[in-house]
């Protein structure tokens, strides 16, 4: 696998690394995810700070650095599919698999195969999540909750 896939960035606990916009704690981003979603216009913007994936679904902020470096949904060129209804955006940025094309597949079968597709991806390095995963990390953990609400 590669080491975008194997270290999952963790959740900041500290008073500077809350949304204020929800008061969700916020997941530490490189600034290259930021650099390779952001219109160009939301570019210029950006600043020498660390930024946070706000990971609240019903907030409008994407990405954060407090106190007042704050990027929204419009302010990126993909749509982000935690804080999206719709079915058919990317989970998985890399590859393109939607949530709807999971559940089609569970609802065709009883279960998924994407996981395992991703992880033969992976292992071929032919990921790029911190990239082009919004979130900065490997879908593989939201592939996964997917399935598993799907149990439900």
């Amino acid at each position: 696998m590669s080491n975008c896939c194997k270290n999952s960035l963790n959740i900041e606990k500290n008073e500077s690394d809350i949304c204020k916009a929800c008061g969700q704690a916020g997941a530490l981003v490189k600034v290259i995810t930021l650099k390779s979603l952001l219109i160009d216009e939301a570019k210029n913007r950006l600043n020498n700070y660390k930024y946070h994936f706000c990971c609240s679904p019903l907030c409008t902020v994407v990405y954060f650095s407090n106190p007042d470096s704050y990027f929204y949904k419009k302010d990126l060129s993909v749509k982000v599919s935690l804080k999206e209804n719709e079915l058919d955006i990317p989970v998985c940025y890399c590859f393109g698999y939607t949530k709807k094309d999971i559940l089609d597949e569970i609802n065709a079968v009883g279960t998924s195969s994407v996981e395992a597709k991703i992880k033969a991806k992976i292992k071929a390095n032919l990921c790029a999540c911190e990239i082009k995963n919004p979130q900065g990390k490997c879908c593989l953990a939201s592939i996964r909750a997917i399935v598993e609400s799907s149990k439900m």
